[in-house]
């Protein structure tokens, strides 16, 4: 692990994923950052060991559609790019790609199988 100290509005340079991270704000308890990049580059926050504090309430419905509506069209454009790199030859970069957008599928299902299993187990306990 790599720990650097920087201050707002310095950047961070990872020349070999064509990205930066740059810190834009700092705050008492949390730093903002910027990264920038490919469009192709995925960036994933880790989650928090601990639930935030609405996990005791199951989730909407509202809000289990807005997160399978954004994740699918994720996934669509991710295809649809993988499309254009395969139209283009570029077959290697396509296949990185298309594993991505599997990977994410994956992620997708998981989550919503925790929800409903979050769901069944509060409407349980009621």
């Amino acid at each position: 692990m790599l720990v650097l100290h920087t201050r707002a509005n310095e950047k961070i340079l990872l020349p070999d994923a064509e990205a930066s991270i740059e810190v834009v704000a700092i705050q008492s308890s949390s730093v903002r950052l910027a990264i920038r990049g490919p469009e192709d580059l995925r960036v994933v926050r880790e989650q928090s060991q601990q639930p935030p504090a609405d996990m005791t309430e199951a989730p909407s419905l509202p809000m289990l559609r807005r997160l399978l509506e954004t994740r699918l069209d994720i996934a669509r454009e991710g295809l649809s790019q993988a499309q254009q790199l395969l139209a283009s030859g570029r077959e290697e970069e396509a296949n990185v790609l298309i594993d991505k957008v599997d990977e994410d599928l994956h992620l997708l299902r998981r989550r919503i199988r925790r929800e409903f299993d979050r769901a069944e187990n509060l409407t349980c306990s009621v």
